[in-house]
């Protein structure tokens, strides 16, 4: 049994979506990685959102104990009123067309509930324990 500890910038929050729906990459304007910086390999050049981070970590054997963010974007706190409501009929639509009644229901809810949780939607980072199942 270990745990793991990680943090990533949130480019699932709502602020975020909506810089990449008007220009195509998440949060900052488009910038080329400059050939002579030397923590060329410090910056995040594989941003990975929430729904992908948790089947990664879900598939190498890890279960999420706790899912939090280091700080709410005013931007996505503005939105969260309007698109939470719609996203959470969009999400028990799907759920209820591919989950109910199997065997581990339960279970997909609660990850459909990370999904729309406040961290993932309003966050600027993802913060994430996890541990080895």
């Amino acid at each position: 049994d270990g745990k793991l500890f990680l943090t990533t910038p949130n480019v699932s929050s709502l602020e975020s979506r909506l810089a990449f729906f008007f220009t195509g990459v998440h949060d900052h304007p488009p910038r080329v990685l400059r050939d002579d910086s030397p923590n060329v390999f410090m910056e995040h050049i594989n941003l990975i959102p929430y729904h992908r981070l948790e089947t990664f970590l879900r598939f190498a054997g890890f279960e999420i104990e706790t899912l939090t963010t280091y700080k709410l974007r005013k931007g996505s706190l503005l939105l969260y009123p309007f698109v939470y409501p719609l996203a959470r009929l969009r999400y028990a639509f799907v759920f209820n067309k591919n989950y109910k009644n199997k065997p581990e229901a339960q279970r997909y809810w609660g990850i459909f509930q990370q999904y729309l949780s406040r961290a993932v939607l309003c966050g600027s980072h993802n913060v994430i324990v996890a541990r080895k199942r």
